[in-house]
């Protein structure tokens, strides 16, 4: 067997190793906007009595504030295992559901609130229409460094990384 054979050989045989482990999947979660006074309608679709804060649980990892001026990035998934999402507003539960890679055909998903109808809707971030900010090619916040809420560097302004707490 030639040197070229063996170095596709082995090439081949570490892409299945990593792909059987999972590959890095993301979510970004979009700002939420601020809460309006008002009758709620299409002309003033963020009108609540209740402010818009919520939190974001991500299978076993700590709950994340959601913010209402910056895009939140979770990265370090695992794509072959369906993750725990649930939202919550103050103690009340509002949303829960089961997310799998799998399903949306992508690596990178956008998390994003609608204020007209108070729903949560979970896309690709290729199409997200620009409702999430992170960047695809941004690191892994879960390098130990990383801490809830730190900027990441090199990367847009609105854009914050939180920890996970493994």
């Amino acid at each position: 067997m030639s040197k070229a054979h063996r170095a596709l050989l082995s090439l081949t045989v570490i892409g299945i190793s990593v792909t059987a482990l999972g590959a890095d999947g993301s979510v970004c979660i979009a700002p939420v906007p601020n809460a309006t006074a008002g009758t709620k309608s299409l002309a003033n679709a963020t009108a609540s009595a209740v402010p818009y804060e919520f939190k974001v649980t991500l299978g076993d990892l700590e709950p994340i504030t959601t913010s209402h001026s910056e895009s939140l990035f979770i990265g370090g998934l695992d794509t072959s295992k369906n993750h725990l999402v649930v939202i919550r507003q103050g103690a009340k539960r509002i949303a829960s559901f089961r997310l799998g890679f799998q399903n949306y055909g992508s690596e990178n998903l956008c998390l994003w609130f609608g204020p007209l109808y108070e729903s949560w809707s979970l896309w690709p971030m290729a199409q997200s229409r620009g409702k999430c900010t992170c960047e695809v090619s941004m690191p892994s916040n879960t390098s130990p460094e990383r801490t809830r809420g730190e900027k990441m560097p090199g990367s847009r302004s609105s854009v914050r990384a939180a920890q996970l707490n493994r």
